[in-house]
């Protein structure tokens, strides 16, 4: 418990009701929940060359080893994930990943931008997504997301 003080003074006091009720320790000591266990989840679809004429589709263009693109992926996700709970003007939106090895068109035109983001327009085009630094907080990304769309539209 002595290392419990050098925390915080009411240290000890939570670590010793945390300790007395697994239950809650397991519920404040757990993990968040994940894509694969979380209540809600959001549908991912990967493409092939084929056009995309679905308008509420959010398009992430990548490829097999991209640190970047997997940390977009995962920010989209959970953006998504949360949008039926926040009002958010994503909510019923799906990820598309595009392997842009996959089409030769994609690979020329992103294979130095990687990872890219796209929205689809009502006419089916796309629109690409104002680029946000990987260390940008996901509202801010949500918000660049939702700009493009009102853009797109």
């Amino acid at each position: 418990m002595s290392s419990a003080r050098l925390i915080a003074p009411g240290a000890s006091l939570v670590l010793r009701s945390l300790a007395t009720t697994p239950t809650s320790a397991t519920r404040f000591l757990s993990a968040p929940p994940t894509a694969a266990t979380a209540s809600t989840s959001t549908r991912v679809v990967t493409a092939s060359a084929s056009s995309n004429k679905d308008t509420s589709v959010i398009i992430i263009y990548t490829k097999e080893t991209c640190p970047l693109c997997d940390g977009l992926k995962d920010k989209v996700t959970a953006i998504l994930e949360r949008a039926p709970f926040t009002g958010s003007a994503l909510n019923g939106f799906t990820i598309q990943h595009r392997d842009i090895m996959s089409n030769p068109e994609w690979e020329q035109r992103y294979s130095m931008e990687i990872p890219v983001l796209a929205v689809v327009r009502t006419d089916g085009s796309e629109h690409v997504v104002p680029r946000q630094s990987p260390r940008a907080p996901a509202d801010r990304l949500e918000k660049a997301i939702v700009e493009a769309l009102e853009q797109a539209m």
